[in-house]
């Protein structure tokens, strides 16, 4: 389905919104604090989304980022395990942390509606990791990479990205986050080399 491009309107609604939802939750969020904070009328939030609902829904589709992120990743494949692994976390990891408010909310909504729960949990990171998978096939198909079943290190590798960007690892170190990405990507690297 061809998605049209938001306005500005609408993108400041869905950033309030969002911006809303993160400090407080769906619930505790009406359209009219949304409105207030993006600074229209309550009619144009409805005009645009019909619903607080459908502005959820939107959120979910505008944060969906796996397709162009995977075309990047397509555009600059080295074949060279390290470097492609690196790659994808810094793009992934720059991506979730440029949307990270977006995400919290949408995981956290996505407990509450089990339609979202599709979306948000499923849709892009199994997306993501279904690309990882084929790339693992194509590398020990070249003999670069040790077998094992591909999906192990495609999961273990998105686990590893979404903790690391999400705060999960601020409990446990106090590392750079580059530095973190980095080491962790050659460490994993090392361990599925042939």
């Amino acid at each position: 389905m061809l998605q049209t491009p938001m306005t500005t309107t609408e993108e400041k609604i869905l950033t309030a919104a969002i911006e809303l939802m993160a400090e407080k939750d769906y619930q505790a969020v009406t359209t009219k604090e949304i409105a207030k904070a993006a600074n229209v009328s309550e009619m144009t939030l409805f005009r645009h989304f019909g619903s607080k609902m459908n502005l959820l829904e939107a959120a979910v589709e505008r944060f969906s980022i796996i397709v162009p992120l995977w075309q990047t990743v397509e555009k600059q494949i080295s074949w060279n395990l390290e470097a492609d692994l690196l790659l994808i976390a810094q793009l992934y990891q720059s991506l979730i942390r440029q949307n990270k408010k977006a995400f919290t909310v949408l995981y956290k909504e996505s407990k509450h509606f089990p339609h979202l729960k599709e979306k948000v949990m499923y849709k892009n990171p199994v997306s993501l990791k279904n690309h990882l998978v084929e790339y693992f096939r194509e590398m020990q198909a070249r003999g670069q990479m040790i077998d094992v079943n591909p999906e192990v290190p495609a999961v273990g590798f998105l686990y590893m990205n979404l903790n690391a960007v999400l705060g999960i690892n601020d409990l446990l170190s106090q590392l750079d986050e580059s530095e973190f990405i980095l080491q962790a990507v050659r460490i994993f690297a090392r361990g599925l080399k042939a």
